[in-house]
């Protein structure tokens, strides 16, 4: 696959920062409640235990949420959900962004994504999106939430890591 030159330097940055942040280069700081609380209802409705994922702020390069498995890259011996700084603005008070985000992330842990991340893919990313999509259901968020927050991430072409909008729609 052809990746564009954007793409490359922004793949590039994510793997540098998370060798930073394994090697506890980058600060985590305690992550604003009302961040956790969006957090806390999506992990709620996906059935998930608010103490088997852990969510911190840390200092992260061009993404706002990812999840990382155990012990990585913050040696916790729960998956970390990682949460920018950058994440209340991006999203501003746009809620059903913000829970989307979330339950992107959570989906990758729903349908076992976390062992398999070195080999991510597009299916991948579409089978996080599907899984957000049914939380989203039962957070009672509506298909024109799903679609805004869709059209409101970056690439909207695709990327090396994430399938076009056009896919993520469908």
């Amino acid at each position: 696959m052809q990746v564009d030159q954007a793409t490359a330097d922004w793949l590039a940055n994510f793997m540098a920062g998370a060798a930073k942040a394994k090697q506890g280069l980058l600060p985590l700081r305690e992550t604003a409640d009302h961040i956790k609380s969006d957090v806390r209802k999506v992990l709620v409705a996906a059935g998930i235990s608010v103490d088997s994922v852990k969510i911190r702020e840390q200092n992260m390069q061009d993404q706002s949420i990812s999840i990382y498995p155990a012990d990585e890259p913050h040696e916790f011996d729960v998956p970390v959900i990682s949460i920018a700084g950058t994440y209340a603005q991006q999203w501003g008070h746009r809620h059903a962004a913000k829970i989307l985000s979330v339950a992107h992330e959570v989906g990758h842990f729903l349908r076992g994504h976390l062992d398999a991340r070195a080999q991510q893919s597009h299916q991948i990313e579409l089978e996080a999106d599907e899984a957000a999509g049914r939380l989203a259901a039962r957070l009672g968020l509506s298909e024109t939430d799903i679609e805004d927050w869709i059209r409101s991430l970056t690439h909207p072409q695709g990327c090396a890591t994430h399938p076009p909008h056009d896919q993520r729609l469908a």
